[in-house]
């Protein structure tokens, strides 16, 4: 049975419209309407969309192989870059940003890396604007060896919309010790229900 905690103070309806909800947060019983309930249960929460993500094929930004991870490597002083693609749900909320996470590893310590990024947010049918979120800007990473590392890259609230089409490049351009590896892209936002 889903337990419900971290329920809000909530007014004291007449007896016979009452529920008796156990607040598991605080070992205590709330009173609530039905509706008072189901508008706890569809507030707005935090969703995460896979991206497609696909390396340019050649200059140090291979499709990774090998190790069984989906991916994008960079090796050496890469050249190219990775792109991703999704799509933004239709249960966005309008007037919130969107973040794409970026999830990288690498096997060595690769410090003060510089990473160039280019973004664009677009609506199905409206004439392609290339990178107009953003467009070649520099970020300075770095990876620790057998770290995780996240990287996020925010979406203004102006430039989103519910259907809108997401994509980025991204690509390491110093030179890197060993491999690091792209091994995730997802868009990041908040939905309605």
């Amino acid at each position: 049975m889903p337990k419900i905690s971290g329920l809000p103070t909530l007014s004291s309806p007449a007896d016979d419209d009452e529920l008796a909800v156990v607040d598991d947060s605080a070992a205590t019983t709330k009173k609530m309407t039905l509706g008072q309930l189901i508008n706890y249960i569809r507030a707005d929460r935090t969703r995460h969309v896979q991206m497609a993500i696909i390396a340019d094929g050649s200059g140090g930004a291979l499709a990774a192989n090998g190790d069984l991870r989906p991916g994008v490597a960079f090796s050496g002083t890469p050249t190219t870059f990775a792109r991703g693609v999704g799509r933004i749900p239709a249960d966005y909320v309008t007037g919130t940003d969107v973040t794409i996470k970026l999830v990288f590893h690498s096997a060595n310590t690769n410090t003060n890396e510089t990473l160039k990024r280019y973004v664009y947010c677009q609506a199905v049918g409206a004439t392609y604007d290339d990178w107009n979120v953003i467009n070649n800007s520099d970020v300075t990473v770095s990876f620790v060896a057998n770290i995780v590392t996240e990287i996020s890259i925010t979406i203004p609230a102006a430039n989103c919309a519910a259907g809108n089409i997401v994509g980025f490049a991204t690509g390491l351009t110093t030179a890197l010790s060993g491999t690091v590896n792209l091994w995730s892209a997802t868009i990041e936002y908040t939905a309605d229900n």
